[in-house]
């Protein structure tokens, strides 16, 4: 047998022919989190398979959070042994899971990044996995779900003794460098939420599926260490929130510290 090009794939995907004859989702599977620049394990189980007898391909199918228009994407296998239960992908696409324009507008008329994460503006990208292989004809759909995550907060930590220093730790923060800043409240008519930028120091916690310095290991964890403003206060300064937010092209959180 033939395996059937990626490209081939993608039609299919795209076209939706293979829809009817391909083992459904299991409603009561787990989820299996993802974040760019993380490792995930694909069990030969949840196609039907004892084992990887070759080496399968990897593509999503999903609406977007956002949008609503129907996307793909694909993972790219990472480790492979002939005869093994699982196999290993790397996922790198960034799926982002708010609207930046909706986020901005909010700012302006005074909702913090707690107001505006609790009315759900933002969400996770949950996509169905498709497995495909020599052994597989047709594709059939993983009986678990896989959920594009957004960066997540645990911690914030002052760094001592050097004073203006602060570490995030969380889940999600993704391999490239992200933003963070601090809220303040301005002394507009508006009292809108602004941003004071902070300076995001080279990653020393974790290392990336090349084993260069990360802001996040190859299983989710992360850090960050940033350094606060330094001067005088911005002219509009109200007070600040106590809230420092990160981004990372995928979706924002934040942690809470003493201003």
């Amino acid at each position: 047998m033939k395996m059937r090009p990626a490209s081939m794939v993608c039609r299919l995907l795209a076209l939706g022919l293979f829809l009817g004859a391909v083992a459904l989702p299991m409603a009561n599977a787990q989820d299996v989190n993802v974040a760019p620049g993380m490792l995930f394990d694909v069990d030969a189980a949840w196609v039907g398979l004892p084992n990887f007898a070759v080496p399968p391909k990897l593509a999503c199918v999903y609406n977007h959070t956002v949008s609503g228009k129907p996307q793909k994407a694909s993972a790219k296998l990472w480790f492979y042994t002939v005869g093994f239960p699982s196999a290993t992908f790397l996922w790198t696409k960034k799926v982002k899971l708010y609207d930046k324009g909706n986020f901005i507008a909010m700012q302006k008329n005074g909702v913090d990044i707690a107001g505006w994460l609790g009315s759900g503006f933002q969400q996770p990208q949950y996509m169905t996995g498709v497995v495909s292989s020599d052994e597989l004809d047709p594709p059939v759909y993983m009986v678990r779900t896989l959920v594009m995550m957004a960066p997540r907060v645990d911690t914030v930590l002052e760094s001592f003794p050097v004073g203006g220093q602060y570490t995030l730790r969380g889940r999600w923060f993704g391999n490239k460098k992200p933003k963070v800043w601090i809220e303040y409240v301005s002394n507009n008519a508006y009292a809108s939420v602004k941003r004071l930028k902070c300076k995001v120091l080279p990653p020393t916690a974790y290392s990336d599926v090349k084993g260069k310095a990360s802001y996040m290991g190859v299983d989710g964890s992360s850090e960050v260490t940033v350094q606060m403003w330094n001067g005088q206060h911005p002219k509009d300064l109200r007070t600040y929130s106590g809230n420092i937010v990160i981004e990372n092209g995928v979706g924002m959180h934040y942690g809470t510290y003493a201003p």
